[in-house]
């Protein structure tokens, strides 16, 4: 759908370039494309796809402690209270829309993937005439999910330097 003030649609343009100037960093959407299981072992293999996107604006994180209790043991026994807590962390990431692929439409089902840490898509909010996504993303502390080196900007690239070693006495020239 197309705007029909192009001022409005000027000025969406500029503020998402000004905050991926100054907030910007690459992810990787993921998403589960076929499951396949094996009927005598058990096993179940995953084809992953992959989107990088070099720019995408990343707001800070929101971390939290929830908690978690039952109900049943609360009403059975009032004088002693069960239940769990875990920490999350919650960021918000903004895509523009024309830097994502055009095979890419997000889904709840899929994840976010930003600097080695995963975060499920909690919500996804769309701006109008396609011009962003809004996506809160709720990460569980402790999970780790590593993109290959090639791809990941986040992790030091490796060089032929990385491979010598120094030597403290050089050998003589025959």
């Amino acid at each position: 759908m197309k705007n029909a003030n192009p001022i409005h649609d000027r000025f969406m343009r500029l503020a998402l370039y000004v905050h991926k100037r100054r907030n910007g960093a690459t992810v990787f959407v993921r998403r589960k494309v076929q499951v396949q299981a094996d009927t005598k072992t058990g096993q179940t293999e995953w084809t992953i796809k992959t989107w990088r996107i070099k720019r995408v604006i990343i707001l800070p994180a929101k971390n939290q402690r929830e908690v978690r209790q039952n109900a049943g043991a609360m009403t059975a026994n009032r004088s002693i209270i069960q239940g769990s807590s875990f920490d999350t962390g919650g960021r918000h990431f903004l895509f523009d829309r024309r830097e994502v692929p055009s095979d890419l439409v997000l889904e709840r089902d899929d994840w976010i993937v930003f600097n080695d840490r995963h975060y499920d898509i909690e919500s996804i909010t769309e701006y109008e005439f396609d011009t962003a996504w809004l996506v809160i993303g709720k990460e569980l502390k402790g999970r780790v999910e590593v993109i290959d080196e090639i791809h990941n900007p986040w992790r030091p690239r490796l060089d032929a330097s990385d491979q010598l070693t120094l030597n403290d006495n050089p050998a003589t020239t025959p």
